[in-house]
Order: C-alpha cells, then sequence, then structure tokens
C-alpha cells in the first residue's frame, strides 16, 4: 500500500522541476500535499505546471534579520498546515522551516544536498533530515562539515538536474520545429542568497548590450528573478521576458543560455543546450564539475564571442553530442527518489 500523503516543501525553482518529476514517476502512487514559498516566480512556475499547491510565506530578502523573520512565520504557518494535514513523509530540496516543522511533528524529512556555501542553511536541515540524496562530487569530509550524517546519505551520478533527461522527446519536437532567429536565455544572479556577498557586476547588462550593439540576430529573452531585475533589463527595448505559461522548464524553449544562474546553466547542460557560465563569485561544487563542459568568461566582450561560435547550428549539434555522451551516464534524481518512496511505504 503506498504513503498516505506526501508532503513537497518548494523553496526554489529548481525544486518545482524536482517535485514535479518525482510526483510524475510516483504515478498516483499515494497522495502529494504541495506547500511553496513566494519567490522568484515559483508560484507562476507552478500554475504553469497546473499542480495545486499551497503557497505559504514568503523570501525573507537580503537580510540577515528578514530571513530570520521569514523562517519563524513560516514555521508557524506551516505547523498549521501539516497539522490538518498529517502527512507520511516530506520531500523537499533544504528548506529549513519545512524540515523544522516536519522534526516537531515526527515527519520523516527527505532532502537534497546541493550547495556547501550555504553553510548555515545546511546546519538547520540537514541534522534534521532522515534521508539526504548527494551528488558524487562531494566528498564525506565536506558532508560533516555541513551537518550531514553520513549514513543517512544516499548517493547519485552526476548532477542534480539529470531528471530533465525525462523531457527530452519533448526537446527534440522543440528542435525540430522551424525557427528564425536563435533564442538566447539570459538569467541573472540570485542577489538575496546568503553566499552571495560580493559587490554586484554587470556582466550580463553589458553582453546584452553588446550583442544588439553588434546587430546579432538573435532573440534575447529574460528571466529576472526580482523586480529590480526586470526593470533594469528593461531599458533595452530589444529584450523580451518570459512568459509565465512557458515557465514550467523555460531552457527547452531556447537554443543557447547566459547566465549567473548555476542551476540554469545546469539545466540547459543536461538538456544538451549550450551555455555560457558568467559566475564571479566563489563557485560551488557543481558549478566547478559543470565548468569541464561549458564555456565560462566573467569578461562581457569575450562571452559575446564565445556565443557567436553558437549561431551556427553545426556547432550547437556537436554541443548536444558530447553533452549527450555525458548526461547519458548520470543518474536521474526524480527518478531515484520516487523508487526509493515506493520501496518505504510498500
Amino acid at each position: 500500500m503506498g504513503a498516505q500523503k506526501i508532503w513537497f516543501d518548494i523553496g526554489t525553482p529548481f525544486n518545482c522541476n524536482l517535485a514535479d518529476a518525482i510526483i510524475k514517476h510516483l504515478g498516483g502512487f499515494s497522495e502529494t500535499l504541495i506547500t511553496c514559498r513566494d519567490h522568484d516566480h515559483i508560484i507562476e512556475i507552478l500554475s504553469a505546471k497546473k499542480m495545486d499547491f499551497v503557497p505559504i510565506g514568503k523570501h525573507g530578502g537580503k537580510s540577515l534579520k528578514g530571513k530570520l523573520k521569514a523562517y519563524a512565520e513560516r514555521v508557524t504557518l506551516l505547523a498549521d498546515v501539516v497539522e490538518k494535514e498529517k502527512p507520511d513523509l516530506l520531500i523537499t530540496e533544504r528548506d529549513p522551516s519545512a524540515v523544522r516543522t516536519a522534526f516537531g511533528f515526527g515527519t520523516p524529512a527527505w532532502t537534497v544536498f546541493y550547495d556547501e556555501r550555504e553553510y548555515w542553511t545546511n546546519w538547520m536541515v540537514f541534522p534534521l533530515s532522515n534521508r539526504i540524496f548527494v551528488p558524487h562530487f562531494y566528498d564525506p569530509p565536506e558532508l560533516v562539515q555541513n551537518g550531514v550524517t553520513l549514513n543517512r546519505v544516499t548517493w547519485f551520478n552526476g548532477f542534480h538536474t539529470a531528471f530533465l533527461k525525462d523531457t527530452w522527446p519533448q526537446l527534440n519536437a522543440k528542435n525540430n520545429s522551424s525557427q528564425d532567429k536563435l533564442r538566447i536565455l539570459i538569467r541573472p544572479e540570485f542577489e538575496f542568497a546568503t553566499f552571495f556577498n560580493t559587490e554586484k557586476i554587470p556582466i550580463l547588462e553589458q553582453v546584452v548590450s553588446l550583442l544588439i550593439e553588434n546587430n546579432y540576430d538573435a532573440e534575447l529573452v529574460v528571466f529576472p528573478r526580482t523586480e529590480s531585475q526586470q526593470e533594469l533589463f528593461s531599458k533595452y527595448p530589444a529584450v523580451t521576458f518570459i512568459e509565465e505559461n512557458t515557465m514550467d522548464c523555460p531552457v527547452i524553449n531556447v537554443d543557447l543560455v547566459i547566465g549567473a544562474a548555476e542551476t540554469m546553466l545546469m539545466e540547459a547542460f543536461v538538456l544538451l543546450k549550450p551555455a555560457i557560465s558568467c559566475v564571479y563569485w566563489e563557485q560551488s561544487k557543481p558549478v566547478q564539475y559543470l565548468l569541464q563542459y561549458i564555456d565560462h568568461s566573467t569578461d562581457p566582450k569575450e562571452v559575446v564571442q564565445l556565443a557567436d561560435k553558437y549561431f551556427d547550428k553545426e556547432e550547437r549539434e556537436k554541443f548536444s553530442h558530447r553533452a549527450k555522451e555525458v548526461v547519458d551516464k548520470m543518474d536521474n534524481l526524480g527518478l531515484l527518489i520516487a523508487e526509493e518512496v515506493k520501496k518505504l511505504f510498500s
């Protein structure tokens, strides 16, 4: 018999896509409860996926006080929902308020180790997690330093985003459609992250400006995280913004990703799309691993030069072929978690 109810708590766009993949692989095995915070288009992404969800709380912003208050307020709100719904298992990337609430009610929590730079968040999450899914490129000492109990770890091979292999048939259909211009997706940095303690550098804004000035025949699509980022890129008339109905997996609809968004760069690689990293702060372990396979530069002129070669369809196809050889060997995290859920409750 399946679990009575599985609770998915979603705090990032990545977690939207992962939860969706897990639920699809469960295939009606259990009831689901989805809660989310209002942050970085999460509500729009879940709506685009036509998923039922309960919005609870918001991101606390950049200040430490704001983050703490948002955490406390969200725990209070989640407690009422969890008391009423009585889920059997929590699955979340690493949301501290959800994990703490689950712990308070004696509900097992499964989490994903994603980023060693989020030291304090990790110590709020992983000591209370019953099971932690970890990619192979981390080593045990790094995990222990971040509050992980090693006998609770389930290892997997490759990127967290490799579950997007499920969308390859959809991707092939998109690739076969006719399209006049190269579509370039621009994804800005996450200014509210606790580890983002560097001064902002306007690399992407300069890249967009250079692409326009040099008359590149491309459609430039920006996926901003905040209203201030939307306002910043709105000054370029040639730029359009992601539409709500395409937010569920916007990389599928583009030919090239240029960004300071680590997850979306990994998504692009798994979806066999060329990507150029503009990460200018301390790189996470996943990004270090990713940069073995994609271009990287923090010089706007060089970024444009790197982008230039991908206007050639043959170059894009070469990249896709190389990427597929790597991604084929990666584990599908959505499938892996779904199979473990079935084992637990069968």
